[in-house]
C-alpha cells in the first residue's frame, strides 16, 4: 500500500504535469491583488508575472514601486497564504 500524499501535493504536481501552474497561480493573484494591495495600488499595476516562483509587478508610480518594495515580505506572504503550497519566493517590483 502507497503512503498517503497531501491533496496540495496532488494538486501542485497535476498542474505542473500539465504545464498551467504558472497560468493558475497568476490568474489567482490577479483575481485577488485589489484585496492584497488595496484599491489605489491595484490601479497603478500595469502588470503581474511569474517567472522561477519570482513575483514581477510592473507600477506606473515611483513611489508606490518603493512603497511596494519595502512591503515585499508581507505580501508575499500573503500571496503564498491564497495556495496550499508555497508559489512564489521573491518579488521584483
Amino acid at each position: 500500500m502507497r503512503d498517503p500524499v497531501p491533496l496540495s501535493e496532488m494538486l501542485r504536481k497535476t498542474l505542473v504535469n500539465y504545464r498551467v501552474e504558472k497560468k493558475y497561480v497568476i490568474s489567482i493573484i490577479k483575481n485577488n491583488w485589489e484585496e492584497l494591495v488595496g484599491s489605489y495600488i491595484a490601479e497603478q499595476t500595469l502588470s503581474l508575472d511569474i517567472r522561477k516562483r519570482i513575483l514581477y509587478i510592473n507600477i506606473k508610480s515611483g513611489v508606490i514601486k518603493y512603497e511596494l518594495s519595502l512591503q515585499s515580505e508581507e505580501l508575499m506572504k500573503r500571496i503564498n497564504d491564497l495556495f496550499p503550497y508555497p508559489v512564489i519566493n521573491q518579488i521584483v517590483v
